[in-house]
């Protein structure tokens, strides 16, 4: 087979053969029907689902096989990597994961939620947004790349993590691996977060598809708060025992908010880019909304200020809570556990102080489990951010393209320590309740989407240099 160049393909832009869509569906419905949850308590997760889900990969993608490699990091996290023709130049890096969140109730789906069934027009089950599509969108792009015979540049890494919804430590792993061991700080790398909306449900206000690329993430600490007390009998309880004090102290911090709340220059940014995309009596309003949006958490439902205050401050809710195990017992100790998302400008050292002190209040000592600040944000004038952008319009048209901060965590912000440009992206088109399906009942993407962002790979491979 002849080998082409990485500018051959720039002249062929636009002649590529018709996507296998049909085929990219077949090979994520399989997928799916690989249960590859990780749980928290790794002694309940099954990794022969994992080894399952690994021998599929081997099999779809053959041509993949014959010119790479395909290693297994730490548990069963999956590193691919495609050699390019210059080792001279810095690799690229698309990361994804493999592991999925339980299903809940399985009687709560339309089709079974490990089915993969391929029904309506698109694939149905856990995992399927998140985020085994972007595994396979990949895999299928480079494979048809390489069965054409594209030869990259640069060297091609493919991070697939095992336990990025538990905390990602096998990213850590990766990204150890990957700079101690093979010497590589990619120049690129593109994992999952962000997304597009397309113009044409939004017609009164949009001109343009707009979309978000995710260049920042916010920290991330789970705190115990503790109460103690001598204990004792119910039947003669005396004031402020531990759940009282913990019950005052979870209500200050419900009803103030503690954390400072500042509009930072990520947010100017999406909002200047974002104007771009509406009509024009609109623009003016757009590009200027972050003026309006403390004020906004005032005045707005519960269910948007929420999200608007993920933007502006550091955030903190109680998720889990434990005492005595008799009805009949006041507890000695008393605790419960509060997750916090710390914002970029106010990471743990800051926030602690001011738990601290309304602990004091209550008699309440901290724990700290884990913590972790914001990442560092990647420059939206790098090239490889430019690259993206342009991929993304070559991909699905003119679209309005703009950074924003995270509130969630995914296993790119392991890499930011060994590449500067670290870009959160799913490339596919999803309905607004296609995505809010991701961790809840009936999961699903459609074939075309599907089939599209597999055109999006094909693009930043065959293009990037």
């Amino acid at each position: 087979m002849i080998q082409k160049k990485v500018t051959d393909f720039f002249a062929l832009e636009g002649n590529y053969p018709d996507l296998d869509g049909e085929g990219a569906a077949a090979r994520l419905s399989a997928a799916i029907r690989c249960k590859t949850i990780n749980y928290f308590d790794h002694s309940r997760t099954d990794y022969t689902e994992f080894d399952k889900l690994h021998a599929h990969i081997k099999a779809s993608f053959p041509n993949i096989m014959r010119v790479g490699t395909f290693e297994r990091i730490g548990h069963h996290a999956v590193l691919i990597t495609i050699p390019g023709s210059d080792a001279s130049l810095r690799p690229c890096l698309y990361m994804s994961h493999q592991d999925v969140v339980p299903e809940e109730d399985p009687k709560g789906w339309k089709y079974p939620p490990y089915s993969g069934a391929i029904e309506e027009g698109k694939i149905w089950g856990r995992g399927a947004v998140d985020c085994k599509c972007m595994v396979f969108g990949s895999m299928v792009a480079a494979n048809e790349l390489i069965n054409e015979g594209f030869v990259p540049e640069q060297d091609i890494y493919f991070c697939y993590g095992d336990d990025e919804e538990n905390s990602g430590g096998s990213a850590i792993a990766e990204a150890k691996y990957l700079s101690e061991t093979l010497g590589v700080k990619p120049v690129l790398v593109i994992d999952e977060g962000g997304g597009m909306v397309s113009k044409e449900p939004f017609k009164k206000f949009l001109v343009k598809n707009a979309g978000v690329i995710g260049v920042q993430e916010k920290g991330f600490a789970d705190f115990k708060f503790i109460a103690r007390s001598k204990g004792g009998h119910s039947s003669a309880p005396p004031k402020n025992t531990p759940f009282v004090r913990l019950a005052k102290f979870i209500l200050y911090n419900e009803k103030h908010n503690i954390f400072d709340v500042k509009v930072l220059p990520i947010l100017k940014e999406l909002f200047k880019d974002l104007s771009k995309a509406v009509k024009p009596a609109l623009r003016p309003l757009v590009k200027n909304a972050y003026h309006i949006l403390p004020l906004a958490l005032k005045v707005l439902p519960d269910s948007l200020s929420s999200q608007v205050k993920a933007f502006l401050s550091t955030t903190m809710v109680f998720t889990m809570a434990e005492g005595s195990h008799a009805s009949n017992n006041i507890p000695d100790a008393a605790w419960v556990l509060a997750n916090l998302r710390f914002s970029p400008q106010e990471g743990h050292d800051k926030c602690m102080k001011k738990l601290e002190k309304v602990a004091k209040k209550y008699d309440i000592e901290i724990e700290v489990l884990n913590t972790r600040d914001a990442s560092p944000c990647t420059d939206t004038k790098s090239e490889g951010y430019k690259f993206t952008v342009d991929m993304i319009n070559k991909t699905y048209g003119d679209t309005v393209l703009a950074p924003y901060l995270i509130a969630g965590g995914t296993d790119c912000r392991y890499m930011q320590d060994i590449c500067s440009t670290a870009l959160r992206f799913t490339p596919f088109l999803v309905s607004p309740e296609e995505l809010g399906a991701c961790h809840g009942y009936n999961e699903r993407i459609g074939v075309d989407s599907l089939a599209q962002g597999v055109d999006f790979y094909r693009n930043v491979l065959a293009n990037f240099k």
